[in-house]
């Protein structure tokens, strides 16, 4: 038996635009039925915090790929090194 994943799949390659449009995390959101406020997003590329801030999710950067000044100059709320960063859950309590 396979496993079935409950949560959206969103490939940009499948779209008509990829990041960095809004359209997949648009897409996501409706796919997911909330709204940009309900959700954050990690990323680590300029693209991907270009395409999440567009659609109006608060954007957390990864910096595995660029340095934190760039991450935040292109529109990240903050950069972290790793998901352990305290930041993270801080956002998370907050959004509760």
């Amino acid at each position: 038996m396979a496993h079935r994943s409950l949560l959206p799949i969103v490939i940009g390659n499948d779209l008509p635009r990829g990041k960095p449009d809004p359209l997949p995390y648009q897409t996501a959101l409706d796919k997911l039925a909330i709204h940009a406020t309900e959700a954050i997003a990690f990323e680590d590329s300029i693209a991907g915090i270009r395409s999440a801030i567009g659609a109006g999710i608060k954007t957390i950067g990864m910096t595995t790929t660029h340095s934190a000044q760039e991450l935040i100059e292109t529109g990240a709320v903050e950069a972290v090194a790793d998901f352990t960063d305290p930041y993270i859950q801080t956002c998370l309590n907050q959004m509760l």
